[in-house]
């Protein structure tokens, strides 16, 4: 009896003993290195990993990273952890290969730089899934490539980065479906082309997407928002674009951004389309000799300052777009050359409808421009520019004002319905040489208050009249000049896609080769 108690004791003493070494055992593998062990083709762990480096095709065998580098058998850099950081600064370095690879399902969490590639052959990288994570608000950059075109960046998550992405001289790359938060800079490049951004969330980042020297890009079907950022930068721009000519700008959500909902500057034939953009300072902004850009049924509303601003720009295209209850002028055009602004709906603007400031051949036409606080359209010191089948309705003010260094303009065929209630007249011209009609068609405007008899007199110092007033609404006249503008926009957006379609040598544009 004594000697079965003893060998049960026995039995359970070499139990327990059994349990503590394989507790020790585990916790020792688990503390001993930043990356889980992966089980490769060839039986290889790999274990222990710190960080990755690779300077040419032979590191991924090196290494012994499942696959053969092929466009089938890509390598596989998949399933590690990096906690630790890396004595280069990056958790994975690779340069100068050829071979395919694959960076997938890897979470990178630490004080320093996640991924670095340059060099890359064209069309050789995937870059998806992963999680980048940085253990201190607003340092470092999360991935960063450059001289390698056409990388697949997609569905990857971003946290706390200065630049979460940054691209160099890499054309061609698609950055889709990944998620930002609380980053600086989300997405940044410059001397790129053709790059394509799209279905990307980014949540109370400072600056969104902002490339230069980027022709030919695509940003399309993004989120962006400012809410719940922590940072104390004021660069807040959702998605800027900087001598990126014949690019797009589609269908994209911005919410909330201390400064511009989308920028461009210096870039000719930009396509800025069916955005919605809801509380920033200014909902687009267009300047610095970005000509011939096209804005077309965006939705911009409760702008600080303007929904759209028009800038040292020429053959401005701004057509059926809803610009509402912004704090001052629903379109500022300042410095601006032949632009047409057409069949827009302009609501509720905290000043003016449209601004015109310094401008000239400006051509205003069938927009519903209604309870501006001021005016419907303002101008001061703009000439020689066209107002005619707009549909002016209830602004607190005038329909029209045009002070006195406005010159040689032309407003006919609109119709003043119920602006300036508490006034004689619903327009303002202290200004020169403006008529008030169309002198070839003897048609004017109609107005509500229009008594009938000898014209309808405009307020101001030039004492113009509209001699040739509608008694009742009619819009219906044909318009040779509205006809011609009109033509010119569909010739603009051909333009535009034959450009996109026929992809120009952007390097050699750009001069980076010979």
């Amino acid at each position: 009896m004594r000697t079965s108690r003893l060998a049960k004791f026995k039995l359970s003493r070499l139990f327990v003993l059994m349990i503590l070494i394989f507790s020790l055992s585990y916790t020792m593998i688990l503390s001993s290195t930043g990356s889980r062990s992966v089980q490769t083709d060839s039986g290889k762990k790999l274990s222990s990993l710190i960080n990755i480096y690779i300077t040419s095709d032979s590191g991924f065998i090196d290494y012994g990273f499942p696959g053969n580098g092929s466009s089938q058998n890509p390598y596989l850099i998949q399933d590690l952890s990096f906690n630790n950081v890396s004595p280069n600064g990056y958790s994975i370095f690779i340069k100068n290969t050829a071979k395919y690879f694959a960076i997938s399902n890897n979470t990178i969490v630490a004080n320093n730089d996640g991924i670095y590639l340059e060099n890359i052959i064209s069309g050789t990288a995937i870059i998806e899934a992963n999680i980048f994570k940085n253990l201190v608000y607003y340092k470092n950059t999360g991935l960063q490539i450059r001289y390698s075109d056409e990388i697949i960046i997609e569905n990857n998550t971003f946290e706390k980065f200065d630049s979460a992405i940054y691209l160099r001289y890499s054309d061609g790359s698609l950055i889709q479906n990944n998620n930002f938060t609380s980053c600086n800079y989300c997405v940044g490049g410059s001397y790129l082309a053709e790059i394509k951004f799209k279905s990307n969330t980014l949540y109370a980042c400072d600056q969104g997407i902002s490339i230069s020297r980027c022709p030919n890009s695509i940003i399309s079907n993004n989120i962006i928002t400012m809410q719940g950022y922590l940072g104390t930068s004021t660069n807040d721009v959702a998605v800027s674009v900087s001598r990126g000519d014949y690019s797009e700008i589609s269908s994209n959500y911005i919410y909330e951004r201390i400064k511009e909902g989308i920028l461009c500057s210096e870039s000719q034939y930009c396509f800025i389309y069916n955005n919605t953009i809801i509380r920033t300072e200014v909902g687009i902004k267009i300047e610095y000799y970005s000509h011939y850009a096209t804005v077309l049924e965006n939705f911009c509303s409760r702008s600080i300052v303007y929904n759209l601003h028009i800038e040292n720009s020429d053959y401005v295209t701004t057509s059926k777009n809803n610009f509402s209850e912004s704090s001052c002028d629903g379109i500022f055009v300042n410095f601006v050359s032949k632009a047409l602004i057409s069949g827009n709906d302009i609501i509720s603007s905290g000043i003016n409808g449209i601004y015109l400031r310094k401008s000239s051949e400006i051509y205003i036409g069938q927009n519903y421009i209604t309870k501006s606080t001021f005016n419907g359209v303002y101008s001061t010191n703009s000439s020689d520019s066209v107002i005619s089948y707009n549909y002016f309705f209830e602004n607190t003010e005038y329909g029209v004002y045009l002070d006195q260094y406005s010159y040689f303009n032309r407003i006919h065929h609109n119709e003043f319905v119920y602006n300036n209630l508490d006034g004689f007249s619903q327009a303002l011209d202290d200004g020169e040489h403006n008529k008030w009609f169309d002198s070839n068609l003897e048609e004017g405007n109609f107005w509500t208050d229009f008594s009938g008899k000898n014209g309808y007199e405009i307020d101001g110092s030039a004492n113009s009249i509209d001699i040739y007033a509608f008694k009742s609404a009619n819009t219906t006249t044909n318009d040779v000049t509205f006809l011609n503008n009109t033509l010119w926009i569909s010739l603009l957006l051909l333009v535009f896609f034959i450009r996109r379609k026929n992809r120009f040598n952007v390097r050699l544009e750009l001069g980076l080769i010979s």
